[in-house]
């Protein structure tokens, strides 16, 4: 085991990946690396072009989910109701009363346990946002090592090529 993490040491100081999933750049022909950079730039054209239909999607479908909560909510609410008053023999108004009495000692036990466990939660979040970050950080600069010359030059002049034509296209 020891061997191991020492070998995947030393190839990760020689700048190449130690992930067998990782498909090594260096691998990559120039065409299929100038045909991934295209298709990141082609998808990010669409995002910038077609953002407020995106945008407007998004808020349709968040809205619609909305209502289904909503509904769903009413159709317990109703349910509750029912039963309370076969159960308990008390008239609609009294229902009422105890089930909203109910949902608000149940909102604030629920606001007082996330208040307890939301810092947990944001260090979690942080630490995992961080060991992402750093991964993806490590990947891209192995990445970068095991391009040749020539490679990276193509490389940058096609971001350059790619991020100059958006910017023509924003700007007429």
């Amino acid at each position: 085991m020891r061997v191991k993490k020492l070998i995947n040491k030393l190839i990760a100081a020689k700048g190449e990946s130690t992930n067998p999933n990782d498909s090594a750049p260096s691998s990559e022909g120039d065409a299929a690396m100038i045909k991934r950079v295209s298709v990141r730039f082609a998808l990010f054209f669409i995002l910038i072009f077609f953002f407020e239909e995106l945008l407007e999607l998004v808020i349709e479908i968040f809205a619609l989910f909305l209502e289904i909560i909503h509904l769903f909510i009413e159709l317990i609410e109703q349910l509750l109701e029912d039963i309370l008053e076969h159960l308990l023999h008390t008239d609609h108004h009294e229902t009422e009363t105890i089930i909203a009495n109910g949902v608000l000692i149940i909102g604030f036990v629920g606001l007082i346990l996330l208040a307890r466990y939301l810092p947990r939660l944001w260090r979690r979040i942080k630490r995992k946002f961080f060991a992402v970050w750093l991964n993806y950080k490590r990947q891209k600069y192995s990445s970068w090592r095991a391009l040749t010359q020539l490679q990276k030059i193509k490389l940058v002049s096609a971001y350059c090529l790619g991020i100059s034509l958006i910017l023509i296209w924003l700007t007429l």
